[in-house]
C-alpha cells in the first residue's frame, strides 16, 4: 500500500491470503487506482468490500501425493488431523468429538494421528490434556513429509471453521482420501467448487453428533467416498491448477 502511493504511475498487484489484511485500516493509506487486489476466496472477497479485488484461487500443484491404498483398513481407521493444535484448528471440537466418541461408543474403530505442533502455552491447556489421555488419539507432532502421512491415512480430519481457503482439504483431495470437515469458509468453499458440499458437515454447538455420523458415514462407503475424491479432483484441478492461475495472471499483466 505505501509503494502504491509513493509510485502512482505503476500498477501493483496484490494477494490478499489472510483475513487481518482485510480490515479497511489496513488500506487506509491507497487512494489512487494503481492497486490492484486479489483475493484467493471468496470469502477473503466479501471481507475486503466495499474496496473491489479480482477473486483469483490460490494455486495448487495436483499430483504431489501418490495414489496408494484406497480399500478399507481391515482393523482401525487411522483418522489423520493436520497442522498445528490450536482452536482455531479445531482443538475444542476434536477434544469433544473424541470425548464422545470414547464415552458413548467406547469400541469405536477410529483411531486419530494428530501430525502438528502444540504451541508452547497450550501443553497444559485442558483439551490438550483430555485429548492426551485418550486411547484413542496419538500424537505425532511435526511431521515433515506430508505424502507418508496421506499414504498411511485412511481419512482425513480438518475441524477449522474460519480458514480463507483450507490447503489440507485440497490435499486429500490430491490423495484421494475422504474427508470430514465443516461446511465453513474455505472448506465449504472447497467443497462447492468440487460437489463435495453434501459430504461437509453444517457447524453446530455441539458438533460431535454430526461429525460421528460423517465418520460412520465414511467408514460404511469406503469405495464410494474415494471415488467421490477421484471425481472432486478433477473439478479442483480447473480451478487451481497453476496452469489456471497462469493464465488469469497474464490476462491481468497485459496493459
Amino acid at each position: 500500500a505505501i509503494l502504491a502511493r509513493a509510485f502512482r504511475s505503476v500498477k501493483f498487484f496484490v494477494h490478499v491470503s489472510i483475513t487481518e489484511d482485510t480490515t479497511a485500516g489496513r488500506w487506509r493509506l491507497v487512494t489512487g487506482n494503481n492497486l490492484q487486489l486479489i483475493s484467493i476466496a471468496e470469502n477473503i472477497r466479501d471481507l475486503l468490500l466495499p474496496r473491489q479485488s479480482i477473486l483469483l484461487y490460490d494455486l495448487y500443484q495436483f499430483g504431489k501425493v501418490q495414489e496408494r491404498r484406497l480399500h478399507a483398513p481391515a482393523g482401525k481407521y487411522r483418522v489423520a488431523v493436520i497442522g498445528r493444535i490450536t482452536p482455531t484448528k479445531g482443538l475444542v471440537e476434536l477434544g469433544r468429538l473424541v470425548q464422545f466418541l470414547d464415552s458413548r461408543h467406547p469400541d469405536h474403530p477410529y483411531e486419530f494421528h494428530l501430525f502438528g505442533d502444540i504451541p508452547f502455552q497450550l501443553k497444559e491447556d485442558a483439551e490438550i490434556r483430555r485429548l492426551k489421555a485418550s486411547r484413542s488419539v496419538v500424537f505425532e507432532g511435526f511431521v515433515q513429509d506430508k505424502s507418508a502421512i496421506y499414504e498411511n491415512a485412511d481419512i482425513v480430519l480438518h475441524l477449522a471453521k474460519a480458514e480463507p481457503l483450507g490447503r489440507i482439504f485440497l490435499e486429500a483431495i490430491d490423495a484421494l482420501k475422504p474427508f470430514a470437515g465443516f461446511n465453513a469458509a474455505g472448506i465449504g468453499e472447497i467443497g462447492r467448487l468440487t460437489g463435495l458440499t453434501d459430504q461437509l458437515c453444517l457447524p453446530a454447538e455441539d458438533d460431535s453428533l454430526n461429525l460421528y455420523a460423517r465418520l460412520e458415514e465414511i467408514r460404511m462407503n469406503y469405495a464410494l467416498e474415494c471415488e467421490r475424491m477421484r471425481s472432486a479432483r478433477e473439478k479442483a484441478m480447473a480451478v487451481f491448477s497453476p496452469e489456471h492461475y497462469t493464465a488469469v495472471m497474464d490476462q491481468m499483466l497485459v496493459p
